[in-house]
């Protein structure tokens, strides 16, 4: 006991000193990592890195020993992501894809708009959107290793329940809250309609950040000669254009019909100038141009997973009608209800999760987002020391 409480007295006092006498060699220890990284050149040491460019004022000013030369780069710079802390959690789906380039569009926002968006048209449900924010919480409030889940959990209930009051959903029922909008189960045309109008905008939008992407990264001739281009972009609606003129409306398209056919003779001149083979051209044009089409065709998956979440339902109730009837015990109908909820937030939510990303990676990123870039890590000495 008097060796225990000896030791326990020496901490007490030397505990300050410890611990100063710890920074300062965790400090000398970062600062022979960083020399690691110097090149010396004429009895100078040289320091290479890249710093944000909002930066450089303040870190000239505070550079007290050295000079700092700028110095312009061509090739692919590391890419300092920003992002409001609301959406960072889907970063790392992005990540997981690829990295963006310098100059990219960050793809964060509009990605995690549209993930919320088709998840809360596929799972729009008040009480599953409830029990999913509750969930979402739960997990970014006890949870240090799944923090950025938890949060993409409670953003997905919330539109779940955005998405179910305007359907009057309410655990599978539509009796208890005024239809807003419509109830899929009950207007399947409306709601194969609408999935389609909203992938003819997700794809849009795809083209209009290829658009800008082009001009940030000053790479004017993309502009015209990829899958994303302004001339695509046009050959897109002009096609939307006329399947709704022709299908709908019944009217002539005949001009339409030229136009098209003009921009897509000018997009294969400029592949075979590229490709150089009439046949690598052709293939390409077609392929391209069908992609067009079937892309926007898969967002009918979000109308018909919209119907799966009510036919759901209705297969729920319709066995816990069957089990309470031969039973004759209201406990039985009740606790086949509650079952039933159960498996459908866990199977619905993890399809519904898997459609929603597979529509962004493969419809949505392919025209605007290439990827591939570096991450910024800004390096702090003595970040290591906080205490």
């Amino acid at each position: 006991m008097c060796i225990r409480d000896s030791r326990t007295a020496l901490a007490k006092a030397f505990k300050k000193s410890l611990r100063e006498i710890e920074n300062c060699l965790n400090a000398l220890r970062e600062l022979e990592e960083a020399k690691s990284a110097l090149t010396e050149m004429d009895g100078k040491l040289i320091l290479m890195g890249w710093i944000p460019e909002k930066k450089k004022q303040e870190f000239v000013a505070d550079l007290t020993h050295g000079t700092v030369t700028f110095e312009e780069f061509e090739g692919e710079a590391p890419v300092l992501l920003k992002t409001p802390h609301c959406f960072q959690s889907f970063e790392k789906l992005i990540v997981n894809f690829s990295y963006p380039r310098y100059g990219e569009i960050n793809p964060v926002i509009p990605f995690s708009l549209i993930f919320l968006l088709l998840f809360g048209i596929m799972f729009g449900d008040v009480g599953h959107g409830v029990i999913l924010a509750l969930i979402g919480w739960s997990v970014k409030k006890f949870s240090s290793t799944y923090p950025d889940l938890g949060q993409i959990f409670f953003l997905s209930g919330i539109s779940s329940i955005i998405f179910g009051l305007l359907y009057g959903s309410v655990f599978g029922l539509h009796d208890l809250l005024p239809h807003l909008l419509f109830t899929p189960i009950e207007n399947i045309e409306a709601t194969i309609l609408f999935s389609l109008g909203i992938g003819v905008a997700v794809i849009s939008l795809s083209f209009f950040l290829y658009i800008v992407t082009a001009i940030k990264r000053r790479e004017p001739m993309l502009l015209f000669v990829s899958q994303g281009s302004l001339l695509w972009c046009i050959v897109y609606w002009f096609t939307i254009g006329i399947l709704i003129k022709s299908l709908v409306q019944n009217m002539d398209v005949t001009y339409e019909l030229m136009v098209i056919s003009i921009l897509l003779i000018v997009i294969f001149i400029q592949m075979l100038r590229k490709k150089q083979k009439h046949t690598q051209a052709v293939i390409d044009l077609v392929r391209e141009f069908m992609d067009l089409i079937t892309n926007t065709v898969s967002f009918i998956r979000v109308g018909a997973f919209a119907l799966a979440h009510g036919a759901l339902f209705m297969a729920v109730f319709s066995i816990a009608q069957i089990i309470s009837e031969s039973q004759g015990e209201s406990l039985l109908y009740w606790l086949s209800i509650i079952v039933g909820n159960c498996v459908i937030i866990i199977l619905e939510g993890v399809v519904v999760t898997i459609q929603t990303l597979r529509l962004e990676y493969y419809e949505f990123f392919k025209r605007f987002f290439k990827g591939g870039g570096l991450p910024y890590k800004p390096y702090s000495l003595g970040e290591k020391n906080a205490h």
